[in-house]
Parts: C-alpha cells; sequence; structure tokens
C-alpha cells in the first residue's frame, strides 16, 4: 500500500476532505493508494515524527520547512497558484478595508508585488519565510517597516497576526490546485513503480547469476553487490552497500586494472572483468564481474557436452567386440587395461581389424566416457587442410575461411577422446606440430596469436609398419615413440578363424533380407575358414551380407559360399594363398632352416614365423 498525506490546517480539513474525494472520483487511481490528510496547529516535524507513509504533499511554509530536513518519504510540493493571492489581497481590501497589506509568502513562491497592486489599488508589502522562526523575524520586519492594515498568509502567519490583533485573511488552496498537486502525485508514483520495477528486475537477474558483481561509483563506493560475491569476497557484512570499497574488498581485487585478470581469492583461482561506466564520455564508476575459472571450465564442458548431440559420441564398447578366440580375448583384456589409464594409444592392425571399435570401447571404458569423442581420418582429407581441420582457425586466416572462425578437433575433443586413424599418412610437415601439441597439452589456431590449452587422450592406429617408416625416415621417430606409449596389436581375421562361428550369425542377423531369417550351414561357415580374408571382419561383413541378398531359399550351402568368394577374388578356395605365400609354402617344404629361409625372403626369423603359422593353420 502506498499512503499520501496532505499536509493543511485544520481550518481547511473539511475542505480538503470534499476536494479529494470528488478528484479521485474523476481519477483513474490505483487501489493500493491511500489518500490521507494531516492538519496542522504546531510545528510540522512533531506531526511526521511518527508517520510511515511514502508521499507528502504540503505548500508554502510547510513545504519549505520539510524540505530542509531529512526523510525517508517523498515530498511534492503544492503550488500557490496566483490568484488564490490575488483573491486574498482582494478580500483584505475589501472585507478589511486594507489599504496596506503584508503579504507573507514561502521562499518558493514567485510573485510580483507591483502587478497585484495595480490590480487591487493596495500597497503590498512582501515578506518571504521558510521557517517558523523567520514568521517571527519578518512580523518583527514588518513593525519596523511601518503599521499595516492587513496580513495575508498561511495558517502559521494567520496564528501569528491573531496573536498581535493584527487582522488576517488566509491563503487558501483552491480545488485546481489541489487536483494538480494529487495528479503529480499520482504521476511520482507511478514513476516509483515503474522504477522499483526496472531495479528488481536488475536486481533478481544479478542474484541469479552466477559470477560475483560489484558496481562502484566514481570515488570507489559500493553501489550494489550480489550475494555471490558477498561469498566469494568472504565479505562479514551482510550488505556493504554505501560503504568505501577499500575498506571491505580484498586488495588483490581493487588492484584489478586490466579486463580479464586471474588472481587467487580464498586459494581459489578468479576471473576479474573490469568495465567502465561511461556517461557522455565521462566515467561514473566500474562494474567488476568475479567467476571462479573452474566454473568457466564446467562451463566449456557443458557447451562441449551440446557438441556431443552433433555426433561426437563413441557409440561401441567391449561388450560389441564379437568372438571368444585366444587372440581376440588377449587384444579385448588388454584394451581394459589400457583404458583405466590416461596413457595415449597406439593401435597396430590390418585393415577391417576393428581399430575404430577397440578405440571407441577404450573411450567408453575410461573415465572420459561422458566427454566427446571424436574421430579423424589422416588419410581421407587433403594434406593442405589437415591443419585447419585438428588446430582450427580464426576469421579469415586464411582465402576461403569462415569470418566466424571454427573450432579444431583438438578443442572439440576437449576433456575427451581424439582417435587419429591411417595416422602413418599424416604428413612430415605436420607431424612436428602434432608432437608439440602432445608435449605440450596446448595448441594455437591458424591466424591467431593465443595459447589454447587443452586435455586431450589421443588414440592412433595405423594399417601400415609405422615402425620400419619411422626408421627410413617416411614417419619421424620422436613422434612415433611419443604415441607408442601404449601399443595395442588386433589379430587379423584369419589367425582367429574360430570366431566365424559367432561373426557370420551376428552379420547375417544384420541383412535378414524382407524379414526371411538366413542360416549357413556348417559346411559353408567351413569353407569360409578356409579363406584368408585380407579385408577382414569389414570385408567378411560384405561377404555375408552379399549371400544375405543372393539367397533365395534363405540356406547359404558350401557351393554359394565358394561361388561369391571365387567372384569376388578371382581365386580358388581350395589354394586360397597368395603367390608370395605359395612361395613361402614352398620354401617350408624342402625343410630348410629357419635362418636361411628368412635370409632368402629378407624378413626376420618372427615375421617368418608368423607367416609360416598362419600357412599352416590354411
Amino acid at each position: 500500500m502506498t499512503k499520501v498525506a496532505f499536509i493543511v490546517p485544520y481550518t481547511e480539513e473539511r475542505d480538503w476532505v470534499q476536494f479529494i474525494d470528488r478528484i479521485l472520483q474523476e481519477t483513474d487511481c490505483p487501489a493500493n493508494v491511500k489518500f490521507e490528510i494531516l492538519c496542522t496547529e504546531g510545528r510540522i516535524e512533531s506531526l511526521l515524527a511518527d508517520w510511515d507513509g511514502d508521499f507528502v504533499i504540503a505548500r508554502g511554509l510547510s513545504y519549505s520547512v520539510l524540505r530542509q530536513g531529512s526523510y525517508s518519504f517523498h515530498l511534492i510540493e503544492c503550488p500557490l497558484p496566483s490568484m488564490e493571492i490575488l483573491k486574498a489581497v482582494q478580500e483584505a481590501k475589501e472585507d478589511l478595508r486594507a489599504r496596506r497589506v503584508a503579504l507573507f509568502i514561502g521562499k518558493n513562491d514567485s510573485i510580483d508585488p507591483p502587478f497585484y497592486e495595480s490590480l487591487c489599488h493596495v500597497q503590498i508589502d512582501a515578506f518571504e519565510v521558510g521557517t517558523d522562526d523567520e514568521v517571527e523575524t519578518q512580523f518583527q520586519r514588518m513593525e519596523t517597516i511601518g503599521s499595516c492594515d492587513a496580513v495575508v498568509g498561511g495558517y502559521t502567519v494567520c496564528r501569528m497576526a491573531a496573536e498581535k490583533n493584527i487582522p488576517s485573511i488566509p491563503l487558501r488552496i483552491g480545488e485546481e490546485a489541489a487536483r494538480t498537486a494529487i495528479h503529480e502525485a499520482l504521476s511520482v508514483i507511478e514513476g516509483s513503480r515503474r522504477e522499483k520495477q526496472r531495479n528488481e528486475r536488475l536486481n533478481c537477474m544479478i542474484e541469479m547469476m552466477e559470477e560475483g558483481i560489484i558496481s562502484l561509483d566514481s570515488h570507489e563506493n559500493i553501489l550494489q553487490i550480489n550475494q555471490n560475491c558477498i561469498r566469494m569476497l568472504g565479505l562479514h557484512q551482510k550488505n556493504p552497500v554505501n560503504t568505501p570499497a577499500k575498506d571491505c574488498i580484498p586488495k588483490a581485487v581493487m588492484e584489478v586494472r586490466e579486463d580479464n585478470t586471474i588472481i587467487k581469492l580464498q586459494n581459489r583461482d578468479v576471473l576479474v572483468r573490469r568495465n567502465p561506466i561511461l556517461v557522455d564520455g565521462e566515467k561514473e564508476g566500474t562494474v567488476m564481474v568475479l567467476q571462479y575459472v573452474e566454473a568457466l571450465q564446467k562451463a566449456e564442458i557443458a557447451v562441449r557436452q551440446k557438441l556431443n548431440e552433433k555426433g561426437l559420441v563413441a557409440k561401441y564398447q567391449f561388450r560389441d567386440i564379437v568372438g571368444t578366440s585366444a587372440p581376440l580375448q588377449k587384444a579385448v583384456e588388454q584394451a581394459r587395461r589400457f583404458a583405466k589409464t590416461d596413457s595415449d594409444v597406439l593401435i597396430i592392425g590390418e585393415s577391417g581389424t576393428g581399430k575404430e571399435l577397440f578405440a571407441q570401447s577404450i573411450h567408453n571404458d575410461s573415465d572420459r566416457h561422458k566427454q566427446p569423442f571424436v574421430a579423424f581420418n589422416c588419410g581421407a582429407i587433403a594434406p593442405n587442410l589437415i591443419e585447419s581441420e585438428l588446430f582450427g582457425y580464426v576469421g579469415g586466416a586464411f582465402t576461403g575461411a569462415s569470418r566466424e572462425g571454427k573450432l579444431g578437433l583438438f578443442e572439440l575433443a576437449h576433456k575427451g577422446t581424439l582417435f587419429m586413424d591411417e595416422i602413418g599418412e599424416l604428413p612430415l610437415s605436420l607431424q612436428a606440430s602434432l608432437l608439440r601439441v602432445l608435449q605440450e597439452k596446448e595448441i594455437r589456431r591458424l591466424g591467431d596469436d593465443k595459447i589454447i590449452p587443452i586435455d586431450v587422450r589421443v588414440i592412433t592406429a595405423t594399417n601400415v609398419d609405422i615402425h620400419e617408416k619411422a626408421r627410413t625416415g617416411a614417419f619421424r621417430p620422436d613422434l612415433y615413440y611419443r604415441l607408442d606409449i601404449l601399443h595395442l596389436a588386433l589379430p587379423p581375421l584369419r589367425s582367429r578363424v574360430e570366431d566365424l562361428d559367432e561373426l557370420v550369425p551376428y552379420l547375417t542377423r544384420q541383412f535378414q533380407c524382407a524379414g526371411v531369417p538366413v542360416q549357413f550351414m556348417p559346411e559353408a561357415v567351413a569353407c569360409m575358414k578356409r579363406w584368408d580374408w585380407q579385408g577382414n571382419v569389414r570385408q567378411l561383413r560384405n561377404i555375408c551380407q552379399r549371400l544375405c541378398v543372393l539367397t533365395q531359399t534363405g540356406v547359404i550351402t558350401e557351393a554359394d559360399v565358394r561361388e561369391v568368394l571365387e567372384d569376388a577374388a578371382g581365386r580358388s578356395v581350395e589354394n586360397p594363398l597368395t603367390p608370395e605365400e605359395q612361395q613361402l609354402y614352398a620354401l617350408v617344404q624342402r625343410k630348410q632352416s629357419k635362418a636361411e629361409l628368412a635370409k632368402k625372403l629378407g624378413v626376420s626369423r618372427s615375421t617368418l614365423w608368423r607367416k609360416t603359422k598362419d600357412i599352416s593353420k590354411t
């Protein structure tokens, strides 16, 4: 409820009640505004000592007295119309037969005595008063100047004139003046309500923000501060508004002069942003925003998690790896152990052995499983574009670059995993840059001079002999040794053909055409086990899909398999060895020593052992 009080002499109380009733009936007055009348007989200060309203409307001497004090309410002046002054002077002339009138007015009232004299044909002596004491002083001055026939003024003036036996005419406020005062009060109330709404919105916004916010005036006194800032600064004052900032704000904060400065507060890193408040180009204060660095990092992670919705996620887990053979289970067990560490992993395996499947499984079994998984094939993009893809760029960094710039894959993978397939195809010119990123854990976008720290686990994969490439200089040895911290070798399908008993039904279920179940006869699977599967599981998947599409009966026989395999490879299933393997097989049949065979073939004894083992299985 908003309370508005009119200060009037008790002699005018009845008139004012009527004025207010009539005016409010004509006015769209809010229901939460209450008008009341306070009648004065003594000093105005005592009348308002215990009043708890919001607005006071006063006139003349009452207004002048209240204006000099300090009150919680808003003071509105009820102006004294010139017509009311003229009427009072004319009344003194006609009713009191006055030829000389002493006119007492407030210091805020402006009158032109000669103007009234010319209209009323009386002599007017004007006296300005601002307090009760000044009324007494001006009466003494009036008596010094000479006798007056009548006094015109407010209630206090008329009361004092009566005490001195001087005739008087009171200055009254007409209905129009009352209406003007009420309308001004309602206008001020509406403006105040809107200002309160703005302030409440601003306060609500500031209090809802997670950051600490301080607003200082030009003398560095605190104008506004939110509760989060009070907690961050460890202030004991619940409301330090209007106090000098240097008396309660930590010195480390007050010494910040540059925007985006990181300081220590209570053993925590805090980013301080500082901006001036400019009014017409002049500095009128400062706003400082404090934010915990860890909160910024969490926000960054949240943004990156949103990016995950765009596909930066790992879909596969270890349970999706099909097969129970010893070589495969050994690789799975080793990969599970790797997932529990945060070290980089190098996966070695032929094309189609499931390198990305293992990389995604390692990611999903690690502590980074809720963070992005970003996959990148080093051999699938033009060499001159790889750098911008990995490290990103700022707007206008090069011809054709986006004006907004672009995040690099390392930034997208922050806190998560970056899988770089076909790492052996990475150009030598970029290998030094990659090595630095892996060692320093920071990147710099193309065209930028800012260093961006990153936290990324890198899993690389290759289907070439990267060790040999490093030995011959085709791959940087220092980068190879940096990548090869954890080494995971994936077995080819031909070394674990027993897994076809699970793989074939598993893949077949994915390709059942028109909902017709497809069944492989045991002889068909046995025939597939005799194949060398140079394309590994990827090739097996394609063959199974082809067989499912071509079958008319839903039953896959050995003949069906033989036909599809021979058509796909152009060679017999009965002799699935490559020419190189056939030569090796012939040499083995001559019962020569392993050392002699290795020397003839130009390979190591371990490679020879593996090759002969594969042949014996076939």
